[in-house]
């Protein structure tokens, strides 16, 4: 018996591949449906396509073009090679949800996972009773009950916004939190939000950059990657958001959840080392995305406008476009070669 506990996207796909591949499965949702609260921006990168295939149902825009705002006014347009996703949360997660039904995993709603323990087997202790386990997998976000080694987080700020908005272009204004965001959904409705420490006067200043109208919150908390964390133990394994699997750069977690989800299905079916096969396949990714955080919270305005203004180099615009952000060691050290000059933010970091 394996069970998951959370029914989002990574622990619905990581169902889906080991109930396919003929293991029992038990998912356990703590709320009384699949995909709410909201608590995401819901903007995916292509790199999604090589990973799995998601009906079209799920996806409400693609977004073609990216927005740089310097703190100056001075804007960086980018036009991108593949064009992003914006999903339906709700219906995203349900997709993966009804894909691991059809397979024979069970659900299990309103089973908010307390503890654990073990011993030979592992008991599950919920607010309204107790199972028992074989395998236990931590799929239940950044206040997993079951990672016993809390991790950091960050706070984000997020609202659906009625307004007017180019629904090809999502933008980002640097300097406002650590990461801002207006993503829309189509012309009269975006997804707007800042992630920062300060993030109430940062989400405040974020609203003074055009006219919207509230429609409602999708906040939440972003757990913060740390590479010693240990995803398994024994027969306890940790994913997607339970696992700080999140890029520290834009924030997003979703492609490298389901990426995880196949790892752990070939660590169960083969009795290998998920740590080993996630890390192998995204681990630098990760590292990298958190040393260029620690760049960036550590830049001035100046630094943005700077930044900003060499990035207009044509030869720059055009690497940053034709790659993803989700692979930041594909076009990292290319930009660098064409631009050395770049080296000199990386004194930030000591």
């Amino acid at each position: 018996m394996i069970s998951i506990i959370g029914g989002g996207p990574s622990g619905n796909y990581a169902a889906y591949l080991l109930a396919k591949n003929g293991f029992k499965v038990n998912v356990y949702e703590e709320h009384k449906t699949i995909g709410r609260p909201v608590q995401c921006t819901g903007l995916i990168t292509a790199s999604i396509d090589d990973v799995v295939k998601i009906d079209d149902g799920c996806i409400i825009n693609k977004i073609g073009n990216v927005r740089l705002v310097a703190p100056d006014g001075k804007e960086l347009f980018l036009k991108l090679k593949k064009k992003n996703y914006v999903v339906d949360r709700v219906r995203f997660d349900k997709f993966f949800c009804e894909m691991a039904s059809t397979e024979g995993a069970k659900y299990v709603f309103g089973k908010k996972l307390l503890d654990f323990r073990e011993n030979g087997e592992i008991e599950m202790l919920f607010e309204n009773g107790r199972a028992k386990t074989e395998v236990l997998i931590g799929a239940d976000g950044v206040n997993s009950a079951v990672n016993r080694d809390k991790m950091r987080f960050v706070i984000g700020k997020q609202g659906r916004f009625k307004g007017t908005f180019e629904d090809d272009t999502f933008t980002v204004h640097l300097g406002i939190g650590s990461f801002s965001w207006i993503v829309p959904e189509n012309k009269k409705t975006a997804r707007i939000g800042v992630i920062g420490r300060d993030v109430n006067n940062a989400y405040n200043e974020l609203m003074k950059k055009g006219k919207f109208k509230f429609i409602e919150s999708q906040s939440g908390t972003v757990p913060v990657y740390d590479p010693r964390l240990k995803t398994q133990i024994r027969n306890v394994y940790l994913l997607g958001d339970a696992a700080g699997m999140v890029k520290a750069t834009t924030y997003g977690g979703i492609l490298y959840g389901l990426m995880a989800a196949q790892e752990l299905n070939k660590a169960l079916k083969n009795d290998d080392d998920y740590d080993r096969l996630w890390r192998a396949r995204f681990g630098k990714e990760l590292h990298l995305s958190l040393l260029i955080r620690r760049v960036l919270d550590r830049m001035k305005s100046d630094n943005y406008n700077e930044l900003i203004e060499t990035f207009s180099k044509e030869q720059l615009k055009k690497l940053i476009s034709e790659h993803d952000r989700d692979f930041p060691s594909k076009f990292l050290f290319k930009l660098i070669l064409k631009e050395p000059r770049l080296l000199k933010y990386m004194r930030l970091l000591l």
